[in-house]
């Protein structure tokens, strides 16, 4: 199911959202009616293969309240798939756009499922969203840079250590005096 899956995998957004689009595409192109909506959107009843295909696990007994579902009880319900899709991002609130998307959902704001598809695809396309998954590549591409640099600076510095090892240690510097002091060798001052 839908919820095993997220909670088994770690799926990056891009194919989360990927995921909710074609879930909404599904529903859209399927025609499901606003009762099978009501009875088949919980994330444990969504059925996803690694092909992006759904299915829907449900039991007759959910279709007895067909006729108090509408399409905004759909859309609540919808709501809990969304959210448990989205649910990291939901929970740092770094995601306006889908807070925007899933508060429509919960309100009523759409009147049919192709403007709820619609609307999706239009967040995932989003200018904010794709300006984030820019940022989010660029910060990816500087620590890999970051992490490559300290690691060529630690070969930098250990072939400059090898390297002053290998070198002749250099004369030492003799003083002949110090200040007004002259300093003579042992043999010089008479020393046995």
């Amino acid at each position: 199911s839908l919820s095993q899956r997220l909670s088994q995998e770690t799926l990056r957004l891009e194919e989360r959202l990927a995921l909710a689009e074609k879930l909404a595409q599904h529903l859209v192109l399927d025609d499901f009616p606003p009762y099978f909506i009501h009875a088949a959107m919980e994330p444990g009843r969504v059925k996803v293969t690694d092909a992006m295909e759904f299915s829907f696990d449900f039991e007759l007994s959910d279709f007895l309240t067909w006729q108090e579902a509408d399409f905004s009880v759909a859309c609540r319900d919808m709501k809990k798939v969304f959210s448990a899709l989205f649910e990291p991002e939901l929970a740092r609130r770094a995601f306006p756009d889908m807070e925007r998307f899933l508060y429509g959902l919960d309100h009523g704001e759409f009147e049919n499922m192709l403007r709820v598809y619609e609307q999706l695809a239009l967040e995932s396309r989003s200018f904010a969203f794709r300006f984030w998954e820019k940022l989010k590549s660029l910060g990816r591409l500087l620590i890999k840079s970051a992490k490559l640099a300290v690691i060529l600076l630690a070969a930098g510095y250990l072939a400059y250590s090898v390297y002053e090892l290998v070198q002749p240690d250099p004369e030492a510097q003799v003083y002949e005096r110090i200040g007004d002091l002259e300093i003579r060798k042992d043999a010089e001052a008479g020393i046995p």
